[in-house]
């Protein structure tokens, strides 16, 4: 854009945080002595299982699954109303209002936007002016080419610099062509004597944002303008300062413990494990290895961020207590309902 005055900084990147997909199973066909006997091309030796990993059977008594995906249309002259028509013929349209807009192979071309592989920072922007709720999706970490001193000397000093004015870089990034185009917010990320490096956050366009407008809660404006600072569905000073004591004697910052004793952050995220993930790979394990047993309960490391620690929760109980006089909270009746009206 800019040749006479741009550097080029050649750099590889990373994903920093992404999420663990829940592993997927395919669907297959268990032959039983009353179902039809399968023809030579249905008795394959292997079926994809989970993640699409290939895994041999040994026994001809499991089948994969075939799909056909078949388009029709509404036609009152074939038999059962519809009729079947070729891929071909099928056109892309979308919808505008009640109307749908076609758009063909040409139209596409047109509207897709040219884009080519790129990583380029548009500018920079102080630390306080960034909303952290703008940050979408995952995280990447960008550092410099091995062996590259030119280019490790050149991310260092940027970042440092960065530190240094406590700024942040915006950046847009393709990531090949044709992609689409998106912007990234850069941070400094220094681990001393080992690591160097910039980590990104996807940012939102304009389109992504979902503003919606509340009413504040320390006063009430009513339709004349007036103001009021008490009122009867307003938090009083009591009920904030017993609030502000339970949230204080609810602090797991370091309410863990190490093997010696000493306080230490109760759920670090090395290992707080997602129980979903870990709960399906160890019944595939188990599943596996024994398929005769039955499935054993999730292991207590899984399960410990699913309640507060007792622990605590016993140390704040007054602290509960009284928020709960201050607000006047009282217990609702239970309710029942019929799966079937009579």
């Amino acid at each position: 854009m800019y040749p006479e005055s741009a550097i080029c900084i050649d750099v590889k990147r990373y994903f920093r945080t992404k999420k663990a997909k829940v592993p997927t199973a395919s669907r297959y066909f268990i032959h039983t002595p009353d179902s039809k006997v399968a023809t030579d091309d249905e008795q394959s030796n292997e079926i994809d299982l989970v993640n699409g990993v290939r895994e041999s059977v040994e026994s001809n008594d499991i089948s994969p699954v075939r799909y056909m995906k078949a388009y029709t249309v509404d036609d009152p002259f074939s038999a059962g109303g519809k009729r079947e028509i070729e891929v071909e013929s099928l056109t892309r349209g979308y919808l505008y209002g009640r109307s749908i807009v076609p758009m063909n192979e040409a139209d596409e071309c047109v509207n897709k936007l040219e884009t080519f592989k790129s990583f380029k920072i548009l500018g920079f922007i102080p630390t306080d002016q960034h909303k952290k709720y703008l940050a979408m999706g995952e995280s990447c970490i960008t550092v410099a080419q091995p062996v590259n001193d030119r280019s490790q000397l050149a991310i260092s000093s940027l970042v440092h610099a960065l530190l240094e004015l406590e700024s942040y870089a915006i950046a847009r990034i393709v990531l090949k062509n044709g992609a689409e185009p998106g912007i990234v917010l850069l941070a400094p990320y220094v681990e001393p004597g080992v690591l160097e490096a910039l980590v990104d956050v996807p940012l939102p366009f304009s389109e992504d944002l979902h503003i919606y407008q509340f009413p504040p809660f320390e006063k009430v404006i009513t339709g004349s303008g007036a103001e009021f600072q008490e009122y009867g569905n307003l938090a009083s000073s009591d009920l904030n300062s017993a609030m502000s004591d339970y949230v204080d004697a609810m602090d797991i910052s370091s309410f863990g413990r190490n093997e010696e004793g000493t306080p230490t952050e109760f759920m670090p995220i090395e290992e707080t494990y997602s129980p979903s993930v870990h709960r399906i790979y160890h019944s595939i394990t188990q599943r596996a290895m024994y398929p005769d047993r039955l499935l054993i309960t999730p292991p207590e490391v899984l399960t410990k961020i699913s309640k507060p620690p007792p622990r605590l929760a016993m140390q704040t109980n007054d602290q509960l207590q009284e928020l709960i006089r201050v607000s006047e909270v009282e217990k609702g009746k239970p309710m029942f309902y019929l799966d079937k009206m009579l």
